[in-house]
This record gives C-alpha cells, sequence and structure tokens, in this order.
C-alpha cells in the first residue's frame, strides 16, 4: 500500500496546490516530472513547512505572511481537527417533533435571523459573520449588501420604494456580475489560487438579500428571490467544494496588508490555525442559515421536499466563537467536546451539557431541527 505522509511536499507547497502527499511522490509531482521533497516532521502539535522569509507573493505581500496557512496543518490535533475532508459532508437532520411546520413555528427563527442582520449593521459581527472576517479585506459585494441593508433596516414609510429598488439594484449587480468560478480539478495549474473570502462575500451577500426577499411581503422581491433559490444553492456547493480542498487558507483574511492585529505580528502555526479556523467556521455557518431559509421557505409553499440541503458540522461551545485572541481560542477549542458536532446528533447537547455550554448560534439551530418547546424546556 502506498504510504501518505501528513504534510504537503516543497514542490506543491511554493506552488499553492493541493498535494496528494503519496510517497515517493505526489500526483502532482509525477505528472509534471518534478521532484518530490517532503519536509521533516517537527516536534510539537503543528507540522508546518518553511518557507522563504523575504519572498513575496505575485499581490506584493511578504511570503512570510500570505503563505503561512497554505500549509497542512496536523489534523490529529485537537485544533486541526476542523481541517478534515470529511467535515464538509452535509447531512440531513430529521423532522422536528412538532408535527407539521407552521407559520408559528417559523416566524421565531425568522425574527431572530433579522435580530442577526441588525447585529451585523450595528456591530460589524454577528453569530454567522465573525467580527474579523472582513476586518482586512471588504469585498464590494458585501459593501453593497452592507449598505443596501443598512437602508431596509431604516426605511420609513417614505422611502419604502426607493429602499426596495435598492435592494432589487444591487441584487442584480451582484448576481450578474462574472459569475462564480466553477470548482477546478485539484491538480489544475492553469487556475489561480482560491479566494474564499470573496467567494463567501458573495454567498453571504445573496443569503441577505433571500432574507429580504422571501419574508419582507413584497411581491416583486419574493417573486425575485424565488427565482435565485437554485442560484444560491449552486454557490454554496460551489464554496464548499472549494474549502474543502484549501483546509487551511486563513491567509485571505489578513491579505490587505501586514500592519494588522499585535497577534499577527508573528504569524505562527496558532495564528494560521485560529484564522483558517474563522473563515471555515464562518462557512459552516452560513452554510446552515441559506440552507435553513431557503429550505424552511420551500416547505411552507411546497411541503417536505429534496430542497433541504442539509446541515454542515459546527462548533458549539460557548466561547469559542467569541474568543479575542489564538490562545484563547486554541484553550476552549482544544477542550473535550469543544469540537465540531453534527446537525444530526445535536440532541446529545441537550443531555450532555447545560444551555450555559453552548452558545446562541447553537440554540437557534437546536430550536429549529428539535422544536423550540423542548429547547424552551432545556433552557429552563
Amino acid at each position: 500500500m502506498t504510504e501518505v505522509r501528513s504534510n504537503a511536499c516543497h514542490a506543491c507547497a511554493k506552488a499553492k496546490r493541493k498535494c496528494t502527499k503519496q510517497v515517493p511522490s505526489c500526483l502532482r509531482c509525477g505528472r509534471l516530472d518534478l521532484e518530490c521533497i517532503y519536509p521533516a516532521a517537527k516536534p510539537g502539535p503543528y507540522v508546518m513547512i518553511s518557507w522563504d522569509a523575504a519572498a513575496e507573493t505575485d499581490d506584493g505581500v511578504p511570503g512570510n505572511f500570505a503563505d503561512w496557512t497554505l500549509h497542512l496543518v496536523d489534523e490529529t490535533h485537537t485544533s486541526s481537527s476542523f481541517t478534515a475532508y470529511e467535515t464538509w459532508v452535509s447531512h440531513l437532520p430529521r423532522q422536528p417533533d412538532v408535527g407539521p411546520f407552521n407559520l408559528g413555528y417559523l416566524q421565531p427563527f425568522i425574527s431572530v435571523l433579522n435580530q442577526w442582520l441588525s447585529e451585523w449593521v450595528r456591530k460589524g459581527s454577528n453569530p454567522f459573520v465573525h467580527a474579523r472576517l472582513y476586518q482586512n479585506r471588504f469585498p464590494k459585494c458585501a459593501q453593497d449588501a452592507y449598505s443596501a441593508l443598512t437602508c431596509y433596516l431604516n426605511k420609513t414609510g417614505s422611502n419604502n420604494s426607493i429602499v426596495m429598488h435598492l435592494l432589487e439594484e444591487k441584487c442584480w449587480d451582484l448576481v450578474t456580475q462574472i459569475d462564480m468560478p466553477q470548482p477546478h480539478p485539484p491538480f489544475d495549474d492553469s487556475r489561480p489560487a482560491i479566494d474564499l473570502l470573496e467567494k463567501l462575500a458573495k454567498v453571504q451577500s445573496l443569503l441577505i438579500y433571500q432574507v429580504v426577499g422571501l419574508f419582507d411581503g413584497n411581491i416583486r422581491l419574493r417573486y425575485l428571490a424565488e427565482k435565485r433559490i437554485a442560484l444560491l444553492k449552486r454557490w454554496m456547493n460551489e464554496l464548499v467544494e472549494d474549502a474543502y480542498r484549501t483546509s487551511c487558507s486563513g491567509s485571505v483574511l489578513v491579505s490587505a496588508g501586514v500592519n494588522t492585529e499585535s497577534d499577527m505580528d508573528m504569524p505562527d502555526s496558532q495564528n494560521a490555525l485560529w484564522y483558517s479556523w474563522i473563515l471555515s467556521e464562518s462557512i459552516r455557518r452560513t452554510w446552515i442559515i441559506a440552507s435553513g431559509v431557503q429550505g424552511l421557505y420551500l416547505y411552507m409553499q411546497q411541503g417536505f421536499t429534496n430542497s433541504c440541503q442539509g446541515g454542515m458540522m459546527f462548533t458549539t461551545r460557548q466561547g469559542v466563537w467569541e474568543a479575542q485572541s489564538a490562545s484563547a481560542w486554541d484553550k476552549i477549542y482544544s477542550e473535550p467536546g469543544a469540537g465540531l458536532t453534527k446537525i444530526t446528533e445535536l440532541d446529545k447537547l441537550l443531555t450532555e451539557g447545560g444551555p450555559n455550554s453552548v452558545d446562541n448560534f447553537a440554540k437557534v439551530v437546536l430550536m429549529v431541527t428539535l422544536g423550540t418547546e423542548r429547547v424552551a424546556a432545556w433552557n429552563r
């Protein structure tokens, strides 16, 4: 049986390409007739390869700053568990034990979601948009969505038609831009490195327009939103497919400038892992919200269909999402039971820990998947 290494070879790492990590040669090096050399194992929980600190990437960012998350870490370490490919598989939750869905069941979820959108406008973050996600790079599509959402949340009877027209135009601008690139073969050297932040921004922006369009009550916006349900599903699939190809990609969150937060002055493996987790968890939570919003809407229209995309594994432990530094995140995330939880196993949270051990995002997902009454009784 061919031996498989736990980290990428030098050639793939330097080219920022996916490495299959076989010994004596990975597939890419074999195909291109390159010398395949793997880094020596280093002590400690993180396995990362060296790079040229003086090198610069094409965008002018020093190589030691832009490249430190392009190398796979040791997936056997607790804090690295989110990088495993199998964590990106979606699972279908069972139908809640509440009988058929009705508007009364759906309304609390929509109300909470509207609160989270308002929180993003006021604070720059919410339970699915991390505080550091757009701290250094704020893609144009996300800026437009933020501006349009701000106008929507502050609209009046006098300017309602103007705001609705603005939402329609901004959404049109988003979906008529050059479409998100199709997922590319893992060894296609002609394609540039994947920019997951830009793709996530597009998905989150379209999600915002969908929430307003589907549930505001404006007939025209609802008609347009219904036509874009399939588009958001496709963008979600493409985002996740590229995410599991690029597990450690936190550098895209800080690539706009070197002079960032103090904890990034020394881009070590712990910071690399934390920023990669921030992007990864934001993708997972956005998937869950988008799948839930459109799935619940379609159920209200059609009953249960095959339209539900299911849910990703995500982090439920209180304090992990709110951590203010890499060291604080690592301390909590390394604790037993603080890693990713399958959406099909959420009922374990009701028996293995109290309400204070679960964050607000997880509580809302519990409410939707297990029923409001059951979760309310657990919260008491």
